[in-house]
């Protein structure tokens, strides 16, 4: 019974951070879309799932700068708003949501370090 709940807590914590990733792939959509000189600014990131939608292998070897890239601005809007953010309703509820789902992530993984391990 115990490994039953530890798993289930363990794909509880992979879903709320897939979950974050999700958030700022949005995030990213609209900096290309609407803010696209700042997301060229940017180093054009792609997010993850956009980067697995995409598919073959040469789109895989062509973009590692661009998923390179999103990795330095989700650390980096984990704890700076950029500019562009400020001014559009969606993209601060996105990073707003990404910046949640990551605290509850980490407190999951307290509360299963602490309680089932």
């Amino acid at each position: 019974m115990e490994h039953l709940i530890f798993n289930v807590a363990c794909g509880l914590v992979t879903a709320t951070y897939f979950a974050t990733f999700f958030c700022f792939d949005r995030l990213l959509r609209i900096e290309s879309s609407s803010y696209h000189e700042q997301w060229l600014k940017d180093g054009q990131p792609v997010g993850l799932f956009t980067w697995a939608r995409e598919g073959d292998v040469a789109f895989g070897l062509r973009q590692v700068g661009a998923v390179l890239s999103f990795l330095r601005c989700y650390v980096l809007w984990i704890f700076s708003t950029p500019a562009w953010v400020h001014g559009d309703l969606s993209a601060h509820r996105f990073i707003s949501a990404a910046r949640l789902l990551l605290v509850i992530t980490i407190v999951e993984l307290i509360v299963i370090k602490e309680t089932l391990m």
